[in-house]
C-alpha cells in the first residue's frame, strides 16, 4: 500500500513539472481545474507505467519512484502507450485462441487414416483458417511467446496438412499455399518456406491424376509469387 502511495505522489509530481515546463516555455496553464485534472492524468500514468506497462520491481523503491514521476512528466505518452499495449494483448489473445483450435484439430487429423474424405476436407480446411487468422490476428509488433506460439503452430499445421495430402490433394493444396502466403505476409519465411517445399513434394506424388497435379502446380505458383522480394 506505502509503495502505491509513493507511485500515485511521484506520477502527480512529475505531472506538476510537465505543467511548469508549460509556463517556462510560454504555454498557457490553463484554469486551476485544468491543472488539477493534468496532475490527476500524471497520477494514473504513474500507476499505468509502474503497475502495467513497465511491470516495475516495487522492491526497488527509488527505480521505481524515478519511472513514476518520468510517467507523470510523459503523461501523454503514457496513455497513448497503454492503448497499443491492450491493442496488442487483445490481438495476441485472439491470436492463442485460435492457435489452441488449430492444436485440436491437427489432433483430429493425426487419428484420420480411417475418416471419411469429406470429413477430412473440412478439418483441413478449418485447420488452415485456424492459422491463417492466429497469424493475420498476431500484432506487427507482439511479444516473442505469442509469435513462437504461431509459428510453432503454423509449422505444425504445414506438417498435419501435407500428411493427409494425398487423400485430398486440391483441397489440402490451396490450405499449404494459404497458410504459406499467410506466414509470408507477416515475415514467417521459414514457414512460408516449408509450405512450399511441402506443395513440392505433393506436386511430385505420382498417385496425382492429371486434373489433380495441374490444380497443385498452380497452387505452386501462386506461394511462389508471393514469396518473391
Amino acid at each position: 500500500m506505502k509503495t502505491a502511495i509513493y507511485v500515485a505522489v511521484a506520477g502527480a509530481a512529475g505531472a506538476a513539472a510537465s505543467l511548469l515546463m508549460k509556463v517556462a516555455t510560454d504555454y498557457p496553464l490553463g484554469s486551476l481545474g485544468t491543472s488539477i485534472a493534468v496532475v490527476i492524468l500524471g497520477i494514473g500514468a504513474a500507476f499505468i507505467g509502474v503497475y502495467l506497462i513497465g511491470n516495475s520491481d516495487r522492491r526497488d523503491l527509488g527505480r521505481c519512484l524515478v519511472f513514476a514521476f518520468i510517467c507523470g512528466v510523459s503523461w501523454k505518452a503514457m496513455y497513448d502507450a497503454s492503448g497499443i499495449y491492450l491493442k496488442t494483448v487483445s490481438q495476441e489473445s485472439q491470436a492463442l485462441k485460435h492457435v489452441a483450435a488449430a492444436g485440436q484439430l491437427e489432433k483430429d487429423l493425426e487419428s484420420s487414416s480411417t475418416t471419411p474424405v469429406d470429413k477430412v476436407d473440412r478439418h483441413v480446411q478449418d485447420l488452415s483458417n485456424s492459422v491463417v487468422t492466429a497469424t493475420q490476428k498476431l500484432p506487427d509488433v507482439g511479444t516473442p511467446a505469442a509469435e513462437n506460439e504461431v509459428h510453432k503452430a503454423t509449422k505444425g499445421a504445414i506438417n498435419s496438412i501435407y500428411n493427409v495430402a494425398l487423400r485430398t490433394p486440391v483441397t489440402a493444396s490451396e490450405a499449404l499455399a494459404n497458410v504459406g502466403a499467410a506466414a509470408a505476409a507477416k515475415g514467417d519465411t521459414a514457414n512460408a518456406n516449408f509450405a512450399l517445399t511441402q506443395l513440392n513434394r505433393l506436386q511430385q506424388s505420382r498417385t496425382l491424376t492429371d486434373a489433380q497435379r495441374v490444380h497443385v502446380t498452380n497452387q505452386v505458383s501462386a506461394l511462389r509469387v508471393r514469396l518473391r522480394p
